[in-house]
């Protein structure tokens, strides 16, 4: 009975506390010595580009973990920006991206960082619409409103039955 209550008194720790989405980096590695400032690296889904006209930095994967509470759009985009800066790219690519849905609350993507070879192209260059901040704070916003009631459901089935296996040990003593 002890380590009923001492797992579910764990997995409540973990739900409130939460944790951010997961990253995994391929062709580059993050360093700590790396200074982040902040930078006009433009956000673009599926960039069509000659290859030739482009050096591939890194790529990263923004994931749910399991424990993600912490991992809305706004939240992501901004690692990502700042892998980016980080790593002097001027086009953040989204390969692949997954709204939140019914397996996970996270907005889950795949991008790669880009830096241009020929600096006049980077000037006609523009975030794609979708991912103008105001659209984007807005999603969010839907998704974190989501996220809290469902968090406020989880914890109210966990206080109930705290309560419940609580009352039971008091009865057995």
């Amino acid at each position: 009975m002890r380590i009923s209550v001492l797992t579910m008194l764990v997995f409540s720790q973990l739900v409130l506390l939460g944790c951010s989405a997961g990253i995994s980096r391929s062709v580059y590695v993050q360093r700590s010595d790396r200074i982040y400032s902040p930078c006009d690296a433009v956000i673009i889904n599926n960039l069509k580009i000659d290859q030739n006209e482009i050096e591939i930095l890194g790529k990263a994967k923004v994931f749910d973990t399991g424990f993600s509470v912490k991992c809305d759009e706004e939240f992501v985009l901004s690692i990502l920006r700042k892998e980016a800066c980080a790593l002097g790219a001027d086009v953040i690519n989204i390969t692949e991206e997954k709204y939140p849905d019914s397996w996970s609350t996270c907005y889950r993507a795949k991008a790669e960082f880009i830096r241009l070879r020929k600096s006049q192209s980077l000037t006609s260059l523009k975030s794609d619409p979708q991912y103008d901040p105001w659209k984007v704070s807005l999603r969010s916003g839907e998704t974190h409103g989501r996220n809290q009631r469902a968090m406020e459901e989880i914890m109210r089935s966990i206080s109930i039955s705290l309560g419940v296996v609580v009352g039971g040990l008091l009865t057995i003593h």
